[in-house]
């Protein structure tokens, strides 16, 4: 579909249409759970986000960096409405290179913990949705790192956990305490801590982002910042 059609359908149409095209390459494997769980279940975590995504998207050839690709929704949403799209994960076990291919984006496997981001671009969108809640030390350098990476007027778009609505998952109890990475310091694949509001507003204050919305949607919070 041309991203003029695309653009033309209703939100929850071309969001639907962007599911269905990832839908296409999983059953292409043996088994998949995208489609066995996670389609049906993913857009429940952040959904109302696509209206702050469709606002930064409506100038055609946007860059959109997302961080924590995983299968890629978003980033296809993306690349359907007219935007470069670029995506960096720890691991490629959910990403399909031929749609990779197939759409034009760039794809990278990256720690943004650890690494550098590995284009030198000037991102006007960063997603980076379901992923602090995994970050096994502190996110602000993280957050310093993908400032520095947008451009003037760039957003972030955030969704993660809330604190207050999840089973208690916390070894530090305020994100000032939650040690920085040094070189060589392991990882683990889990959920390390979820947050709360008043975090979400350290969070901005210390990275130079300005709160620009936030909101609590089934239990996660959704938040935008950006960059002045």
């Amino acid at each position: 579909m041309d991203t003029v059609r695309f653009k033309a359908l209703p939100q929850a149409e071309r969001l639907s249409c962007a599911q269905q095209v990832l839908a296409q390459y999983h059953q292409q494997k043996e088994r998949s759970y995208y489609l066995e769980a996670y389609k049906d279940a993913e857009a429940t975590y952040w959904y109302p986000l696509l209206n702050a995504l469709d606002t930064a998207l409506q100038t055609a050839g946007k860059k959109v960096l997302d961080v924590g690709t995983a299968y890629g929704t978003l980033l296809l949403y993306s690349a359907l409405s007219g935007a470069r799209g670029y995506g960096l994960d720890m691991t490629d076990a959910y990403w399909s290179t031929q749609l990779e291919k197939d759409y034009g984006i760039a794809w990278a496997r990256c720690n943004i913990e650890s690494d550098p981001i590995p284009w030198e671009e000037t991102f006007d969108i960063v997603l980076f949705t379901e992923v602090l809640e995994h970050m096994n030390y502190n996110p602000i350098p993280v957050f310093r790192k993908l400032h520095a990476s947008l451009a003037s007027g760039g957003v972030l778009l955030l969704s993660t956990p809330w604190a207050r609505a999840f089973t208690h998952r916390n070894a530090w109890t305020d994100i000032l305490e939650v040690p920085y990475y040094k070189p060589g310091d392991p990882f683990v694949d889990a959920e390390c801590k979820y947050f709360t509001i008043d975090e979400i507003f350290v969070l901005a204050s210390q990275t130079g982002f300005w709160l620009n919305s936030l909101q609590v949607y089934n239990g996660h919070l959704l938040v935008g910042f950006y960059k002045p």
